[in-house]
């Protein structure tokens, strides 16, 4: 093996590393000159002396001290291994996965530090030789193991017989599998609680805001029933002005009651708004009107208060597709929010124009709403938060009156919908207090239609508040017309059986399946029902009634405190004709039933012209039910038409209705009676007769159905202005000029 001479010492190659090689402490301190070899093969090193000097090897002892002292050692390899130890007893237990143990060797001549080491662990492969005595892991897997070490001296003598020591490895309870499944169990099971205590609480948390939704919409319900008690007959009382202080006193209830109402709805469209439910639709309205009727309707208050309010805009008119809605109450909630923190004597103004710098643009796209009033204004602290809802600020702050704080949250949850900005400026530019809010509106109509003056319009709300009430019944019809009423709280329905009975015969049911039966007996000219009922809702009657032939032709008014477009589009698509919220203006209310029972009178007279009966004087629509029934009419009195017994009755009969529900029907849709159409039909037909000369009179009148020629010449007569002969006389005279 290679043999290697340094500083450190002699080291020799064993094939994988260099291991130290005797003498023991043998040093060499020349560079050139130290190794020699002699010619029976041995190496000889010199570790001092510049200088080589040769004598013969012989076997005598040499004297210690000589001159020119020299020394000589010969390293002869010894055979003998040496012998490996480890230390503590053959087998021991480890608490953890950290294991250190510590082994030694001895040799006969060689020193301790000089010996190398290889260990195996658990039959494996021998680790390189190297000087380390201990063994430190912290990775030991959990079992029994089994460490051997063998030692080998610097003649590359291996011990042949390796020490070996067993231990074994617990790990600590925590580091267990089955502790780590525990673990890992318990952990899941609590994340499956977790999971299912969250979802749970979610599922509540939406039930509650399910039930807190239902509550608002109930209590809106609740609120709306006894407001309709006070303002009807509120607006009764102040149609009499004979008392002037009472009329104040009535004034002031129904403007309080109003409020009341206001805020009711403010609580529900903000609440629809939050939760996203508001949409916008879209409707081409003239909104320079708009803003002037709802400046009208603050007329009284802006006089109680001694106020003002100026309403500044280019416009004449100006007609755009705009949500009417959401436009509306941000208007109506600014004013009203202007009036209320305005001082008594104080003055507002509302402005409508192009935004700075949309003046030059070609297409309008852009509107500008202000509000402004003389208030003590919106602190600096407070702007922040002042869109926030149920928002308040205090009386120190400037507020001079306490609200809900939904007010201008609703503004800006609308103005957030239509896609527009909302800024508040205070004080006033120019002023030392007050407030304006201005909105801008993007316009989403490339059609918009205005008018401008050369002047800017500028309108004072001057205008007075008490509309002049037309007698209603100049208006109405009278009390021939029946209405039935379906209305489950007695008051209310005390009170519209008051107010409509001074107009209308009036009948009455307290539950929808009542009203059912009923109007089916009866047929009236005309239902009101209320929506939330027992045994049967408004809407459940309304589909009945307009799906049921001889109720289909009867004019539905629904009459609801749920103020919801979803509920009115769906009261509207069970065939009601028209839908009202409580509270209900009594005169708005008469007036929808007298034009729902004009146009009853309209669609008699488009039956008249369609059935040849009577010359129209107009075009209004005829329900599919309607005409079905009016068809199947007049094909079987076309078939009976020359059976002289054939009368009312059996024309019920063949119709399948009752005697009287057929002629309730058939005269609301043609206004006469069974009897007189199938007359009117026979008479008809006999004049066709006459005028193509198809037989005598005589047997012309037994054709259609009469048995007496008397009687018939005398409804011919009637009907025609001559009689049958002189009806005969006159077409064959116009014949023969033609």
């Amino acid at each position: 093996n290679p043999i290697l001479a340094t500083d450190q010492g002699i080291y020799r190659f064993d094939g994988s590393s260099w291991a130290l090689y005797g003498p023991e402490g043998l040093s060499l301190y020349r560079v050139g000159g130290t190794l020699k070899t002699s010619s029976d093969g041995s190496l000889w090193i010199n570790s001092t002396h510049t200088d080589w000097y040769y004598r013969g090897l012989k076997r005598e002892a040499y004297p210690e001290v000589k001159k020119n002292f020299f020394k000589t050692v010969q390293k002869l390899k010894e055979t003998s291994p040496p012998n490996t130890s480890i230390w503590g007893p053959e087998k021991t237990t480890y608490s953890s996965r950290s294991a250190s143990i510590r082994w030694f060797g001895s040799d006969a001549k060689t020193l301790r530090n000089n010996l190398t080491f290889s260990y195996s662990i658990d039959g494996g492969p021998w680790s390189p030789f190297s000087h380390d005595t201990r063994l430190a892991r912290s990775d030991w897997s959990a079992g029994t193991h089994t460490l051997r070490v063998k030692a080998r001296d610097s003649d590359f003598n291996v011990d042949p017989v390796p020490a070996s020591h067993t231990f074994e490895i617990i790990l600590p309870i925590w580091q267990q599998p089955w502790a780590q499944a525990t673990a890992v169990v318990i952990v899941l099971v609590i994340f499956w609680l977790v999971t299912l205590v969250v979802r749970q609480r979610l599922r509540h948390l939406l039930e509650l805001e399910r039930i807190k939704l239902h509550f608002f919409t109930n209590i809106s319900h609740e609120l709306r029933t006894p407001l309709t008690l006070i303002l009807g007959p509120v607006e009764k009382l102040l149609t009499d002005k004979s008392d002037t202080k009472q009329h104040s006193y009535l004034r002031t209830i129904q403007t309080n009651t109003s409020r009341l109402l206001y805020l009711i709805d403010q609580l529900l469209d903000f609440r629809r708004v939050e939760q996203g439910r508001l949409k916008s639709e879209l409707h081409r309205i003239d909104i320079v009107a708009l803003i002037r009727n709802i400046l009208e309707t603050f007329d009284f208050v802006v006089k109680e208060k001694r106020q003002s309010i100026l309403f500044r805009t280019p416009f004449e008119s100006c007609v755009l597709a705009v949500d009417e809605d959401s436009f509306y109450k941000i208007v109506d909630n600014l004013i009203h929010n202007a009036i209320k923190y305005t001082p008594p004597g104080g003055r507002m103004e509302v402005s409508l124009g192009l935004p700075e710098g949309a003046e030059d643009e070609k297409i309008i796209s852009r509107l500008e709403l202000r509000v402004t009033d003389t208030g003590q204004g919106v602190p600096p602290e407070l702007k922040a938060n002042i869109f926030e809802p149920f928002y308040q600020g205090s009386q120190k702050a400037g507020r001079m009156k306490q609200g809900v704080g939904i007010g201008l949250a609703l503004v800006k949850e609308l103005v957030d919908l239509l896609k527009g900005t909302i800024e508040v400026e205070s004080p006033v530019p120019g002023q030392l207090k007050g407030a304006r809010f201005t909105v801008v509106l993007p316009v989403r109509d490339p059609e918009v239609e205005f008018s401008t003056d050369p002047v800017q319009s500028v309108q004072t709300l001057e205008l007075a508040t008490e509309v002049e009430n037309k007698d209603e019944e100049e208006v109405l019809p009278g009390r021939h017309t029946h209405i039935h009423l379906v209305e489950d709280n007695p008051d209310v329905l005390q009170f519209l059986r008051s107010e409509l009975s001074d107009d209308f015969e009036v009948s009455f049911s307290e539950d929808g399946l009542a009203a059912e039966n009923y109007i089916l007996e009866t047929v009236p000219d005309l239902v009101i029902t209320d929506v939330m009922m027992p045994l049967q809702d408004g809407f459940d009657l309304c589909r009945h009634l307009k799906t049921n032939p001889v109720t289909s032709h009867i004019p539905v008014i629904m009459l609801t405190a749920f103020k919801t477009p979803h509920h009115e589009e769906e009261g509207l698509s069970y065939g009601a004709d028209d839908y009202l919220a409580k509270p209900v203006s009594m005169r708005l209310l008469k007036l929808k039933i007298r034009n729902l029972l004009e146009r009853q009178e309209r669609i008699r007279e488009k039956v008249r012209l369609e059935y040849g009966l009577m010359p129209a004087t107009t075009s209004s629509e005829i329900r599919p039910a309607d005409k079905q029934f009016l068809d199947k009419a007049e094909a079987i009195a076309r078939d009976f038409l020359g059976d002289e017994f054939f009368g009312a009755e059996q024309f019920a009969r063949e119709m399948g209705m009752s005697r009287s529900n057929f002629y309730k029907k058939f005269r609301d849709l043609t206004g006469m009676s069974p009897a007189a159409y199938v007359k009117l039909r026979r008479l008809n037909e006999s004049a066709r007769r006459i005028e193509v000369g198809d037989g005598n009179i005589t047997e012309i009148a037994f054709d259609v159905g009469f048995s007496d020629v008397s009687y018939f010449s005398r409804c011919f007569k009637e009907h025609f202005g001559c009689p049958p002969s002189k009806y005969l006389a006159e077409k064959a005279a116009k014949k023969n000029v033609n």
